[in-house]
Parts: C-alpha cells; structure tokens; sequence
C-alpha cells in the first residue's frame, strides 16, 4: 500500500525507511508499515525500529495487517514505550497468522510472542 501510495517499488527494508521518512517528513506523526516475511517497519515518536518477523506455522496471512495495527493501537493507548509498541504489533500479527477464522489469541500467547520479537532500531527521524 505504501509502494502504490508513492507510486514507486520499495523493495528493500531501507526504501521503507526512505518512504516512512517521507511521510513523517510531509506532517504524518507516525507511520507503521507491514511488509509481511521482512517484518515491520515502525517509525513512532521519532523512533525508527524494524521489528523482525517471528517464525510461525502460518495457516493465513488474512487479517495479519489489521491484526499488526489493533496490537499497535493497544500498546500506544496503553502508554507503551515504542519498543514495546513494536513487539505487541508483531505478536499480535504472528498470533493472527497461526489462525484461521475470527478467533483471538490470549494475551498470554501475545505476551509469549511479544518477548521472542527481534528489535532492531534503525534511527531518529
């Protein structure tokens, strides 16, 4: 979706940043991009953070993106920091590709997949 909002192929992680920073520099305050097996791209705050996919038996990737976003909706109005953000965003989205149907991991689960996510913090903006 960001590669056909800017009319441009983004297909290495630092095009993403690139484009993200376009964003953040054009107004947007914070930018979340999915890009499915290579992870996420979070830039929060002022923070830039590739948060690196899990490994999961994936059973369908339908609903993994809006499942990244609830899970980065819970952590920031929850006053989580942006590595946390981070973490809560990718297991929610692991979580969603392990399952078929509109069936909800425990938190357990989530917090479970959250302390496995890989954090790599790439820059400010």
């Amino acid at each position: 979706e960001l590669s056909d909002l800017l009319k441009r192929p983004l297909p290495r992680v630092d095009d993403v940043v690139e484009a993200a920073q376009e964003l953040i520099h054009s107004g947007i305050k914070n930018v979340a991009v999915s890009m499915g097996a290579d992870g996420a791209i979070l830039c929060l705050y002022g923070e830039i953070i590739h948060a690196k996919p899990l490994s999961v038996d994936v059973k369908t990737t339908v609903g993994a993106g809006d499942a990244m976003v609830a899970g980065l909706t819970h952590a920031i109005t929850n006053g989580q920091s942006v590595e946390q953000a981070a973490r809560m965003a990718t297991a929610v989205a692991a979580a969603a590709l392990g399952q078929i149907g509109p069936i909800l991991p425990s938190l357990t689960e989530i917090n479970e997949l959250a302390g496995q996510v890989r954090i790599e913090h790439l820059s400010k903006n």
